[in-house]
């Protein structure tokens, strides 16, 4: 057998550098909030990245490759056109239950430092749609949940942090 093993033979090699698509649901701890801009278009982005602390059972019939020190990743466009957008990334705090000043950039820019380490309930999951042409696009989302879905047993760490 050594190095070569048969069943190896109907593995899919995969990229290690490619971002893990999560799905399931977990609570993950912020990391970090940054702006960043395009150099393709010129257009400001902000990245909201949170290491996920702990996952959350799937329920039965469900599945989840989620584990802890998994990143999600939501990106937020200045206005919305490839996916989400600042009305929504305010959308996401409030659901989450953190609070963001927009009276001026620099109280949002210290709004986005105090988040960091704050707890995010996510649901993550895969959808499907077909294009114009008929080919089927596969997509994933990763929604920000209520606040109240945090137990006290899911916001301990399964890894300390």
């Amino acid at each position: 057998m050594g190095l070569f093993d048969a069943k190896l033979a109907e593995y899919k090699p995969q990229d290690n550098d490619a971002e893990k698509k999560c799905e399931g649901d977990a609570v993950a701890k912020v990391n970090r909030i940054t702006k960043t801009v395009s150099k393709k278009n010129g257009m400001e982005y902000l990245i909201l990245e949170a290491e996920v602390i702990n996952p959350v059972p799937p329920k039965e019939g469900k599945e989840s490759n989620i584990v802890a020190g998994d990143t999600i990743k939501n990106i937020y466009a200045e206005d919305g056109k490839k996916g989400k957008d600042m009305a929504a990334f305010l959308d996401d705090m409030f659901t989450a239950g953190i609070p963001m000043d927009m009276t001026s950039e620099d109280a949002f820019e210290l709004s986005c430092t105090d988040a960091v380490n704050k707890l995010i309930y996510f649901r993550c999951y895969k959808g499907k749609f077909k294009n114009d042409e008929g080919e089927e696009i596969i997509y994933y989302r990763n929604n920000v949940r209520t606040k109240n879905m945090i137990t006290e047993e899911l916001s301990t760490p399964q890894i300390p942090f």
